[in-house]
């Protein structure tokens, strides 16, 4: 009888942590797949801000204007060609602190999708190790943050363009 009880513990054992795998099967597949949308979008949004800013550099190299010219401007004219100048350069730093920022964060996203990849890994193999539960909460309170950052970038974004549009614009009618 005791032969036959110590034979059944390690078949109790692999019972109960397959039990643990598939009572966390849902939520890793889901925190899995909420990672893996963020990452896609983050990652767009990444490239997004490189391609504004090489779009606002090409701007700021074509805010040329021949010196004589300039030279026979009012005050006022040059006083506006200057702020364009100077409103394109802010702009230029704000992009460069965002992209920054973005880098910073997907730095950070990178190593916590290790944990997400470990927990499918996990899932896989029918082997979840440490407080699954808080690992799987704490990461999908990231992936939630993620998106409220996001939003927030891309609204900073937006107004961004639009200013960067309307300097466009200023330095097209200044040629005027």
């Amino acid at each position: 009888m005791k032969k036959v009880f110590f034979l059944s513990l390690p078949i109790l054992f692999l019972s109960a942590c397959g039990n643990n795998v598939n009572k966390y099967k849902t939520q890793i597949e889901a925190l899995a797949s909420k990672w893996d949308e963020r990452t896609t979008a983050v990652t767009d949004f990444s490239v997004a801000i490189k391609m504004e800013q090489a779009e606002l550099l090409n701007l700021t190299t074509n805010l040329k204007i021949d010196p004589s010219v300039a030279q026979s401007w009012p005050e006022e004219k040059s006083i506006t060609y200057s702020n364009i100048k100077a409103t394109t350069q802010n702009f230029s730093n704000t992009l460069a602190t965002m992209s920054a920022d973005v880098d910073q964060f997907i730095s950070t996203w990178v190593d916590k999708g290790k944990q997400v990849k470990g927990l499918q890994e996990g899932l896989k193999n029918g082997s979840l190790t440490g407080n699954v539960e808080a690992e799987i909460t704490a990461l999908s309170n990231t992936a939630d943050e993620s998106q409220v950052q996001l939003v927030a970038w891309q609204e900073q974004l937006a107004e961004l363009k639009s200013a960067i549009q309307n300097a466009k614009n200023s330095f097209a009618e200044l040629q005027n």
